[in-house]
Parts: structure tokens; sequence; C-alpha cells
């Protein structure tokens, strides 16, 4: 049986929406995924993540399948001092909840195999799809409410609000 955790679900949801995800094993501790736009990193940003888990977590990072790096046991007490670290480093939280997911390539060029620069291409795509969401999303914030014609529901915007590429608002039947 796990700890109940004492971070209330409100407040577990909003954090998902940054990238956090609540270990379960824990009462009040995160994992937090940390993008890399396509699997490829600099060692500076790797010193700089592990500066982060020793820091604000455990001390403790893992590999996620989507190529970004999982910085472990951060208490939720941390958790704005350590987006506020990384953020310092350049370095984005994100990768959970329902949204556009950031981009994995393969090696490209760099792999015997490989037959064209897939680096270069996925931060290309990264740039016009995971970022660009969020600059689309945000042209709505000046309007109120929408109703799609095609399913009767009201969009209400004017609650709308964005945290690391999570867009949260409200849908109403009309």
């Amino acid at each position: 049986e796990y700890p109940v955790c004492t971070v209330p679900d409100s407040e577990v949801a909003r954090l998902k929406g940054l990238g956090f995800l609540r270990d379960k094993t824990t009462e009040d501790r995160f994992n937090c995924r940390i993008i890399t736009k396509n699997g490829r990193v600099t060692s500076d940003f790797m010193r700089a993540a592990a500066e982060a888990a020793d820091k604000f977590g455990s001390g403790k990072l893992a590999m996620t399948s989507r190529m970004t790096i999982e910085i472990q046991g951060i208490p939720y007490s941390n958790v704005d001092d350590f987006i506020a670290f990384i953020n310092s480093k350049g370095i984005e939280c994100g990768g959970t909840g329902p949204k556009v997911r950031h981009v994995v390539s393969c090696k490209g060029t760099t792999c015997q195999y490989g037959l064209i620069d897939t680096f270069s291409l996925s931060e290309k795509i990264h740039e016009n799809f995971y970022v660009a969401y969020d600059r689309e999303l945000n042209k709505i914030l000046g309007v109120v409410s929408a109703i799609d014609p095609t399913t009767n529901l009201e969009y209400d915007y004017s609650n709308l609000e964005s945290i690391n590429h999570q867009y949260y608002f409200t849908v109403k039947n009309y």
C-alpha cells in the first residue's frame, strides 16, 4: 500500500500540466520531466540537470521512452525553486498531460545508416508544432466564448489558463 498524498488533487493535476508526475511511493514527492527537444543535449544541459537533481530532488535522473530526462524525488516544497533554477539554465519542464508532445528523433546522419540530418529537422518540427502550439492558443485569449455548431458545446475562454503548453478552459452544453 502506498502513502496518502498530502498535496491537494487540484495541485497534483496542475503540476502534471507543468511536467511533474507524483511519485506514488511517497507522500509529497514528484518526478519532473524536462524537455530535450529531440533527445540530444549538451554537457552543460546534463550538468544543470544533475545539479538540479542534487539540489532539489533525490539526486537521481532517468531517461524516458520519449527521450526526456526525468529528475526524480522532488519534494512538493521544492517545486517552485526547482522550476526557477532550471528555467534560469534555459531548460523547460513538460511532456506530461493531454497536449502536443515534444519531438523524438533518431540520430540521423551521425548513424552509419542515417540519410538525413534528423536533429536539425526535429528542432524545426519542435519549434513549428510544440512551441507554436502555445503561440496559436494564446491568440484566442481575447475571445470570451465560442459555440461549436456541430456539437452545440460552448467553449468558455474567459478563464483560459496556460501552464507550460497545457491549456485549461470550461466546456458547457449549449
